[in-house]
Order: C-alpha cells, then structure tokens, then sequence
C-alpha cells in the first residue's frame, strides 16, 4: 500500500515539477517581451521628445532679432539649425518662418541614430540574455530529469540487490539452521556424519564467498580496491584451487576439471586473493546455470596474455546479451522473469570478475551460441615474462 502511495506521490511531484518548469519558461518568455516593449517605447517617447524640443527652440528663435548661425544648436547639442530648400523642411525640421523662413530646427541625424543604435543594441541585449536565460533553464530542467531518472533506476536496482541478496544469505543460512538442529536431536548415524559436516561447509563456503562478493563490490564502488599484483605459477594455483572447488561441490556434480596441457611454469601477474575470486565466480557461475554437466577450464598462453577460459553446457544467453550480463542486478531489474532467470547469482558475480580482471591488468568476457546451448566465459591475464 506504501509503495503505491509513494508511486502516487511521486508522480505527483514530477508533474509539479513540469509545470513549474514550464510556467517558470512562460514567465521569462513574457519579461523578454515586456523588456523589449519598454525599450522600444522609451526610445520613441525620447525621440518625441527630441522632436518637442526642437519645436520649442524654433520658438524661442523666431524671437530673435538676428538669425541664428546653421548647426550645432547652442545650449542643446542634439538640436542643429538648417538652411531650408525653398522654405520647405528638411528632414523633419521646424521652420523659423515668418522671422527666418530660410532657417529651421531639427534633431541632428546623428542623435537619432545613436537612439536607433541603443535600441537595437538593447533588442539584443535582452534577446540574449532572454535566450540565455531560457537555454540555461532547460539545461537544468534536462539535467535536474536525468537526475530523477538516475534516482529512480538506482532505486530499482539497490531494491532488486536487496531482494536477490536477502535470498541467496536465506538460503546458506537455512541449510546451517537445518544442520545444527538435525545434529542438537542427535539422531545421525555416525556413517552419515562426515556428510552432514561436509554439507555444513559447503553451506558456509557460499555464505563466506558471497559476503565476500558484497564487501569487494563495495570497495569499488567506493574506488578503495587496492591491488598487488605479484608473480604467480598457474598451474600451481589452479591445482590448490580445483582441490579446494570440488571438495565443496554438491554431491552428483561431476566436478571442475582442466582440459588439455597443464599450464604448469606459466607465470601471469595477478593478486593471488583476488583471483581465486574472479574464478571462485566464473566457476560459480558454470555450477548454478551449467544443468548439471562438468566444468571445464582451458589455459591457453598468447603472446603477452594468458587465456583462461571457464566452460560450460548449461542454459546460455542470448549472443547480443554479452554485455549486459556483466551488469547484473542492474540488469536484472529491467527484465521479466524469464530474462531474469538468465541474470546470474546475485548480481555482483560476474560484474565483480571483470573488474577485478582489469584491475589486475587483463579482463573478462562472455560468448554463448544462444539459450540452451552452453557458456564460455574466458579470463585474460598477463604474463609475467613480457609483463614484468
């Protein structure tokens, strides 16, 4: 109901916003407008001023025993006196007649055109600032809706984490409770007991991994990964590491093994630590969505790089998928459920292999002929020979 009500809210205030926006757009649109009509009306009230003063001092010169001398009016530089054509007027002149009906005043053409000038530079003025100001607004309100978008697809992906996370820590931790109080009734055979410890363990070794996966995806998010990389024998660390992975394998699985040549005396420059996480996932990965069948790992040096590819024939993806799978939850929330089911883990596996593959100076990527037709998924690293 809460949630309903807050959708309500929300769309609520995105409507407030829009129209607030669009009202604030309005409102500088018509400031633009009046601006301008003010300055247009200012400059015509001061040519007819102009006109009025000329006017006046044609007046006051009629008055006068002597005509004056043509030019510059004294006392009044925007005026001047002119000689008449005929006694007709001359660009707006007011005759001196009946005294001087030779002479007349008029604005200088000169003042005129600096009133015209000023006017067309205010036009511009405000037509820029006006445009200014209304490119910058919608620059905010663009930025201000991505932003809100961000916030609501960052809100459906931290929901979808949350959720996935909660289900995969409930599922470890109920097969622990479902252990421990199975051993409290004391009613196992002792012939059965190395089983149950040996499911316990695997139990806590996924709880372990994913906690794991969670504190890493969040050191990078917050970019306080820190890695050092070191000289590491391949071969060895893989046979440590198969030893380790089947040991905790569901029993029935037919296991991780290494195809073709042992990549013994290989060097790659890695974080021990931290590849034993980008595999743990890779592998992790092949378990839960391989239907059941072996997985296979295949180390192949080439030239500067060593690939390490983790196979698969389990339920695949879609080839144009390649990429988004590497986003995990975030991908897992724009999708139905059949697409979801394509998502892997929680989320952060394969996300968190890759980063901390290119961390590491190598990376990682995905290929799939399509659903149901397998995975393969290959882990680069660099040599230390040609590294070094």
């Amino acid at each position: 109901m809460w949630q309903v009500m807050a959708r309500s809210v929300h769309r609520a205030l995105v409507v407030l916003f829009a129209v607030s926006i669009v009202a604030l757009g309005a409102l500088m649109a018509h400031w633009t407008v009046l601006l301008w009509q003010h300055e247009a009306t200012s400059t015509s009230r001061a040519e007819q001023d102009l006109r009025l003063a000329a006017h006046e001092a044609a007046s006051s010169l009629r008055r006068r025993p002597r005509p004056p001398v043509t030019g510059p009016l004294r006392g009044h530089s925007a005026l001047e006196v002119v000689r008449l054509d005929s006694g007709r007027a001359i660009g707006g002149a007011v005759s001196l007649a009946p005294a001087f009906s030779h002479l007349g005043v008029r604005p200088r053409p000169a003042a005129l055109d600096a009133m015209r000038a000023r006017r067309r530079r205010r036009f511009f003025m405000i037509l820029g600032e006006g445009s200014l100001a209304l490119g910058l607004l919608m620059v905010f309100f663009v930025a201000l809706f991505r932003l809100l978008q961000a916030e609501r697809q960052r809100r459906r992906e931290i929901e979808a984490f949350i959720s996935t996370v909660s289900h995969e820590l409930k599922t470890p931790l109920g097969g622990i409770k479902a252990l421990l109080s199975t051993l409290q009734m004391g009613n196992i055979p002792a012939e059965r007991m190395s089983d149950f410890l040996d499911m316990g363990l695997r139990e806590s070794d996924r709880l372990e991994h994913l906690v794991e996966n969670i504190l890493i995806a969040n050191r990078i998010r917050r970019s306080t990964l820190a890695v050092r990389l070191e000289e590491l024998d391949l071969g060895l660390f893989l046979r440590e590491y198969l030893e380790h992975r089947n040991a905790l394998l569901p029993a029935g699985h037919p296991g991780v093994a290494l195809e073709g040549a042992s990549p013994d005396g290989v060097l790659v420059l890695a974080e021990g630590d931290k590849l034993r996480v980008v595999l743990e996932n890779l592998t992790d990965n092949a378990i839960k969505y391989g239907g059941g069948s072996a997985v296979r790992l295949e180390v192949k040096p080439d030239g500067d790089r060593v690939m390490l590819a983790v196979e698969d024939d389990g339920v695949g993806f879609d080839p144009e998928r390649a990429q988004d799978i590497f986003e995990g939850f975030r991908a897992a929330a724009g999708h139905d459920a059949a697409d979801a089911a394509m998502v892997h883990g929680t989320g952060l596996g394969l996300g968190i292999a890759r980063k901390l593959a290119r961390a590491m100076g190598g990376d990682v990527t995905a290929a799939s002929e399509g659903r149901g037709k397998g995975s393969r998924f290959v882990l680069w690293l660099r040599r230390a020979e040609v590294g070094a």
